[in-house]
């Protein structure tokens, strides 16, 4: 319809759609620490509600149902959000530094996550939340653009040097 549902007035690092199209997720920039903005578009007159905590440049992950939302942090954890409560589920410790961003297997049930030097890649269970495998990098392993798994989700792609 050209009709606008929701208007972001603030500065952002990264947006999704989750909750199977139902919810538009912001990472929000607010000068030193951000936030996680939940837009509901059934509802565009309401603001969104918002989960505060210590996001930077922070990059946002759906899984394939649009139940979960990964959000990269400044301590080095993930986060994993329920898009529908708009409330954090559960979070993924183990990064030494800021991890860059990360991404679901085609099924959900795994993500794996980057960084830019000693731990190029983490490999994670996401139903248990536990980390399955660290892959070492290099001086400057950061995978650029967006993280992505192969259509079968049997191989992802490793920095520094490159390899899959």
């Amino acid at each position: 319809s050209g009709q606008i549902v929701a208007r972001i007035n603030q500065n952002f690092n990264d947006a999704c759609f989750a909750a199977k199209g139902s919810v538009l997720v912001v990472a929000l920039h607010n000068r030193i620490r951000g936030e996680i903005g939940f837009y509901d578009l059934a509802h565009p007159d309401r603001g969104p509600q918002c989960v505060p905590g210590g996001f930077f440049n922070t990059k946002l992950a759906v899984s394939p149902d649009g139940g979960l939302v990964s959000v990269t942090s400044n301590d080095g954890q993930i986060l994993l959000l329920d898009p529908s409560l708009r409330e954090e589920s559960g979070s993924l410790r183990g990064h030494l530094i800021v991890p860059c961003g990360s991404a679901f297997s085609p099924d959900g049930r795994r993500l794996f996550s980057t960084d830019r030097r000693q731990e190029a890649v983490k490999l994670w269970d996401v139903g248990t939340q536990q980390e399955l495998l660290t892959l070492a990098g290099g001086t400057d392993s950061r995978l650029y653009g967006v993280p992505r798994w192969s259509a079968d989700g049997n191989v992802i792609p490793a920095g520094g040097p490159w390899q899959a």
